[in-house]
């Protein structure tokens, strides 16, 4: 009894990791060759998720072009008020300058 316990999980468990193989190189070009000619099943659901695939990458990199657009403008900005405050220093310490002579 104990030995049956035992066999029935390995047998099932070795049947699903026989579903579990990998495509083979003629596998994968069969499927790309139904793919090009819409013959694999369920090709419409195929063709929305790859379509929705390619459009979350382009608004990943819309987005992250966006985001080093805003810190190149922040680094510039930035850049420029240090500038802008050098110069108010500077103008601060002459009028000082001039106000003590």
């Amino acid at each position: 009894m104990n030995a049956r316990i035992l066999w029935v999980p390995l047998v099932a468990s070795m049947a699903l990791l026989g579903g579990c193989e990998k495509q083979s190189s003629l596998e994968r070009a069969e499927d790309k060759v139904n793919d090009a000619l819409d013959r694999r099943p369920a090709e419409d659901i195929r063709d929305a998720a790859e379509d929705a695939k390619e459009a979350a990458k382009d608004f990943g990199d819309a987005v992250k072009d966006m985001a080093q657009e805003a810190s190149d403008d922040a680094k510039a900005a930035a850049s420029e008020a240090a500038a802008e405050a050098k110069e108010a220093a500077r103008e601060v310490e002459e009028a000082a300058k001039d106000a003590v002579h």
